[in-house]
């Protein structure tokens, strides 16, 4: 007979992992620690180690969120204990990238950060259903029960029996139990509840992809957004990051949630702060990992529609020019445009660009460009070693197929030459058999819409020197149309579709992927209020450049970024006061430190970003190794701008009295040069008039 004990190893990680209150990968690195630091048997030491590391850290914690700088953050990765979740984490990490199928480069792991955001009590689907109908909350838990006992056990079940009343009253009473309410009382109300169940399916449909529930958690929101968004086996992409002190985790609050769902046993444990959070993640990845960071109060995950016949339908007569992306249905960028994606640009085309940028990289050179390089494939060029194999003796025609001088046709050279990112090409769709337009089924062969942007993403983080991407940081579905309608009118007149934005703007901190890199430089340092601000900065700061999708955008049930008490998340351990002092003082703080060569902050008044920076323009960007010696002055600290809807130009009404009304490029760039030189004398006479 085969024996079901475990090995003695393995039973000690089970004692210990109950003892502490921790999971068995824990338990298996803290006896690992103990074991390289001091050789033996070293139970006790491992129990005290994530016993006494966890009180410890509640000190780390404090004296961290008070010293904010360079080194913010480093004494918590530094703990012992906290290196003893690094250890789990990248066990976890490593077995689940190992699972997936296909190359190390297509490899990509969605990880949800999450604080307090189990649901308070966990309630069965059916009384869950009950409670959104209209079910008074004290008869819901009684009604449940009664239904479950004739086999009404889920609300699909629910919603065809009340079609039936007087049925499901006879049954009940035939079973000897109590309904809970009189027969006709029940009969009566049955009729109002299909008509809130109906209203409910309008209003919170898979289009719009909105929770009904009355007090959602993170399996109501994220978890279940990615499983209509990637299919029902996406947990196997997927981790759920959580803070070893947060209550809902402690109090197993967490694990009730989702007991019994294929997100059982995906929960890792991290570290307290968003910030810290995001470092621990990447910490816990393999250098060149396709990470991908997700909050955990995502309603729906957008994108803008070409189509008018596929706008999204409100409850109250509203259109939508977006819809919420679904692992069933696919829609192009270009449907009902007449045109249609033939490919990525060749090797050849993306060569001359490299060459001679500033006669040829230019999109609106690109239907030139083609017929260059139809011109070159007709005199055998078909790849960059072929056309400098040809200009060595054929200098002249070259020159006159491209337009460049010959002398700058002599010096072309392939070794050591970085290619520009590729271009996606379009063509009309007349000359091929006529397209399908709207929403299609989903094949097995294709991939989810969500799945294919990751992949997107991450070719495009290789083309463009990047490592890291966001989706638009606007919920508004008039901007995100307003982009997808100017990438199409640029398709039709080049050819190219450009869908990607690289100008300096805010990485949305709600879902944005990056490649771990495990550099220091890029770890934010100063809090977690503002740390998608940071982010976004540092890694300006390292790559010069950054990428958005700009037509994607994610549906939070929060408004982002702003304090709410009962929202869970990053609120949940701050107050209003002490969340508004961080973000300020935070800003201030990073500008001080190396962001001062790319954002400023506003005049009183001044038009600015809701995250309460200026951007600058290209052109008035200071290069990144400039010494700080040559910061201009920070503004004084003044009040914040009254508060003014998001995404929304502030109108006269919304500035304070005598508000200045915004600063032109021409006057930001003449300020900075008084700052750098002293003002030159006056000219007069001759000299005027010539200047």
């Amino acid at each position: 007979m085969k024996s079901t004990s475990k090995p003695p190893a393995e039973a000690k990680v089970a004692a210990l992992a109950q003892r502490c209150g921790c999971d068995e990968y824990v338990a298996r690195a803290a006896l690992s620690q103990i074991k390289r630091d001091a050789p033996g048997n070293g139970t006790e030491a491992a129990a005290r180690l994530l016993c006494e590391g966890a009180e410890e850290m509640k000190r780390v914690y404090a004296r961290e969120m008070a010293e904010l700088g360079d080194t913010h953050g480093d004494a918590v990765f530094q703990h012992p204990y906290v290196q003893c979740l690094l250890e789990a984490a990248r066990n976890r990490v490593h077995q689940a990238l190992a699972k997936q199928p296909g190359p190390e480069a297509d490899r990509w792991l969605i990880c949800v950060r999450t604080y307090g955001r189990a649901r308070s009590e966990a309630k069965p689907e059916l009384d869950e259903w009950l409670s959104t109908v209209g079910v008074n909350e004290d008869k819901v838990a009684h009604l449940g029960d009664a239904l479950r006992s004739i086999g009404i056990d889920d609300s699909d079940k629910c919603k065809v029996a009340l079609r039936a009343p007087q049925k499901v009253v006879k049954q009940i009473a035939d079973a000897g139990l109590k309904l809970g309410f009189h027969a006709e009382s029940f009969i009566k109300k049955a009729k109002a509840w299909r008509e809130k169940a109906e209203m409910n399916a309008k209003k919170m449909s898979t289009k719009l992809g909105k929770s009904a529930a009355r007090n959602p958690g993170i399996r109501d929101l994220t978890l279940n957004t990615l499983e209509r968004c990637l299919g029902p086996d996406c947990h196997r992409r997927c981790l759920i990051f959580v803070s070893h002190e947060d209550a809902d985790f402690v109090s197993g609050r967490y694990a009730r949630s989702l007991k019994g769902s294929p997100w059982e046993n995906r929960i890792i444990i991290g570290v307290k702060g968003a910030h810290l959070q995001v470092r621990f993640i990447e910490e816990a990845a393999p250098i060149g990992t396709h990470v991908i960071v997700a909050d955990d109060n995502i309603d729906a995950v957008m994108v803008e529609v070409a189509e008018e016949s596929q706008k999204l339908k409100g409850q109250n007569g509203g259109e939508y020019w977006h819809r919420a992306l679904d692992c069933r249905t696919l829609q192009g960028p270009l449907d009902g445009t007449g045109l249609r994606i033939i490919g990525e640009e060749s090797e050849l085309s993306r060569f001359v660009r490299a060459c001679w940028p500033k006669k040829w990289d230019d999109v609106k050179q690109a239907p030139a460009l083609r017929d260059a390089e139809q011109r070159l494939k007709r005199e055998g060029i078909d790849s960059p070693s072929a056309l400098v194999d040809f200009t060595s003796v054929q200098v002249q025609l070259v020159s006159k197929i491209l337009g460049v001088p010959s002398t700058k046709v002599q010096r072309v050279a392939q070794v050591g030459q970085l290619l520009p990112p590729r271009r996606t090409l379009v063509e009309s769709a007349r000359a091929v058999p006529q397209q399908r337009k709207g929403l299609k089924q989903n094949s097995e062969k294709e991939m989810p819409e969500l799945a294919a942007l990751i992949s997107r993403a991450a070719r495009a983080m290789t083309d463009y020197g990047v490592n890291v991407w966001s989706v638009s940081n606007t919920q508004n579905h008039y901007f995100l149309h307003e982009f997808g309608e100017s990438m199409r009118t640029i398709a039709r007149k080049t050819g190219v579709l450009q869908d990607i934005k690289t100008k300096l703007s805010l990485i949305y901190g709600a879902f944005f992927g990056f490649k771990a890199l495990h550099d220091r430089r890029r770890y934010t340092r100063f809090g977690q209020v503002k740390d998608d601000v940071e982010r976004t900065l540092r890694y300006w700061h390292c790559d010069g450049k950054c990428l958005r999708f700009q037509r994607y955008a994610v549906l939070k049930r929060h408004p982002p970024g702003k304090f709410n008490a009962k929202k869970g998340g990053i609120s949940a351990a701050t107050g209003a006061t002490g969340h508004e002092q961080e973000g300020h003082k935070a800003l201030r703080s990073i500008i001080t430190s190396f962001a001062w060569r790319y954002v400023r902050l506003p005049v009183s008044g001044e038009k600015c970003s809701d995250v309460g920076l200026v951007w600058l323009p290209q052109k008035l960007q200071w290069k990144a190794d400039t010494p700080d010696e040559e910061a201009p002055p920070l503004a004084p600290e003044e009040g914040p701008m009254p508060k003014r809807p998001p995404t929304c130009r502030p109108t006269d009404h919304c500035r304070p009295t005598g508000a200045v009304l915004g600063i032109s490029t021409g006057l930001l760039a003449a300020r900075r040069l008084s700052q750098k030189r002293p003002a030159a004398a006056e000219p007069v006479g001759e000299a005027k008039r010539a200047r």
